[in-house]
């Protein structure tokens, strides 16, 4: 798969994203400040990697994880669980509080596969069991399956060129029915990009974070691929629920079960609320009741079918006002 995918699609291109390692480098201004951002986020996507060792378990080293922002911005993080701080270190528990805002119940959090594997790594003492489970852990992985099954059925299409099928349901793609979908083949039939995953059995404990040690221009670029290959990881899958509209959907859902009721005169609520935001205090304040406004204003026109004139006429006295 490797190669046809190299040869037949370009190389993956992620969503904006800025890169933060954790290790007993990080400060704590850094973990402070990713602790903020897993707080005012909702959506997650999440990863690990494992270092394979001839004859015995699987060595973890490394957990990613990718905090999703607004405008398809993203912060990913990769904790390198080989080179923690000490337990008794202020800087390592600010790394489990942040777990902990992470495994909240109104969080969703999406792994390709099952969220068992973080289990291996209950025993570095950054979260319990208990906590995994406390948040809406989403198999990417089933639902992706599903959502091809139910958008690509089997159908018999001639190129006029080849003579070829150009079926693209599971069977003919050589995708088994009782099979998982592999990321690479959902990125490269979905989003027709190659997701390179050459870099599967590298050694992701050996550091790779640049600042961790002094290294020479090889050493650095090879870590940095390495980096690289673990952070595609989670770019994907958010690439993935973009494009199939689960991440669209589950922001609209969750808008919708927080949206307060109104038991106001609606014509009279939307002149206050228009009024309010022409005259802002400040930069944060004006955007906090722009947002308000937006949100009020389309509950608002829902509810007042009848009054269409009276919000024109609002309207109307609300472009006057801003010319002048």
């Amino acid at each position: 798969h490797e190669h046809e995918f190299a040869s037949r699609f370009p190389p993956f291109q992620p969503y904006h994203y800025q890169q933060y390692f954790i290790n007993y480098n990080t400060s704590e201004q850094t973990l402070q400040h990713l602790i903020e951002a897993v707080k005012n986020s909702t959506s997650f996507t999440l990863d690990t990697e494992s270092v394979c060792i001839p004859y015995q378990p699987n060595k973890h080293a490394l957990i990613q994880l990718q905090v999703i922002q607004e405008n398809l911005f993203s912060h990913i993080i990769l904790i390198e669980v080989c080179h923690l701080p000490h337990e008794n270190t202020e800087n390592f528990e600010l790394i489990r509080e942040l777990f902990g805002y992470l495994f909240d119940p109104n969080n969703d959090i999406y792994v390709w596969g099952s969220s068992d594997e973080l289990e291996k790594f209950m025993e570095l003492h950054l979260f319990s069991s208990n906590q995994i489970y406390r948040s809406n852990n989403i198999n990417s992985q089933d639902y992706f399956k599903n959502y091809w099954h139910d958008h690509h059925p089997h159908q018999l299409i001639l190129s006029s060129t080849t003579n070829d099928t150009s079926c693209t349901c599971e069977t003919c793609l050589g995708i088994q029915l009782n099979n998982p979908w592999s990321l690479q083949d959902a990125v490269g039939y979905l989003l027709n990009q190659w997701l390179d995953k050459r870099y599967t059995c590298s050694s992701f404990d050996i550091g790779l974070d640049p600042t961790l040690f002094h290294r020479n221009s090889n050493e650095i670029e090879h870590r940095n691929i390495i980096a690289t290959y673990a952070t595609n990881d989670c770019l994907a899958i958010h690439q993935i629920l973009v494009h199939t509209n689960v991440l669209n959907n589950e922001q609209q859902t969750r808008e919708s079960s927080q949206q307060p009721e109104l038991n106001v005169d609606p014509v009279h609520e939307l002149e206050i609320i228009i009024s309010n935001d022409l005259t802002p205090k400040n930069q944060h304040t004006s955007q906090q009741q722009s947002n308000q406004a937006t949100s009020v204003t389309t509950v608002l026109i829902q509810k007042t079918n009848n009054n269409i004139n009276d919000l024109e006429d609002i309207s109307s006295d609300d472009d006057n006002e801003q010319q002048h």
